[in-house]
């Protein structure tokens, strides 16, 4: 999935962002709807193919969840909600108006960042 994706143009888009926003905003560059994401358990997480960069945020992100199991969903907040596919479509709707002028879809992010 990351064979179509330009790398320093995605990492200028992550700057700023926290751990959990910068794999959330990888996967969307990746391909995965804002439903998949929600949907995603910690193993699902682990198994993603990412770049070696990417790795450290994950670890992060799972770090997180420690008390948590293989089955948990791998994006909660701090307080155990969970996030749901609203919160990663604003996510992606405010990152793409700051970096790019005018929110985007998630089709015209990637677009963007290939």
């Amino acid at each position: 999935m990351t064979e179509t994706i330009n790398l320093s143009r995605l990492y200028a888009v992550m700057q700023h962002k926290s751990a959990r926003q910068r794999i959330v905003l990888f996967l969307f560059a990746a391909g995965y709807s804002g439903d998949q994401i929600q949907r995603m358990t910690v193993k699902d997480l682990l198994a993603v193919n990412m770049p070696d960069d990417l790795n450290v945020y994950r670890a992060e992100v799972i770090e997180d969840l420690a008390n948590s199991g293989n089955s948990a969903p791998a994006f909660v907040y701090p307080n155990g909600n969970l996030l749901v596919e609203a919160d990663f479509r604003r996510l992606l709707r405010e990152t793409t108006k700051r970096c790019f002028g005018k929110p985007l879809t998630q089709k015209q992010f990637r677009e963007k960042i290939r």
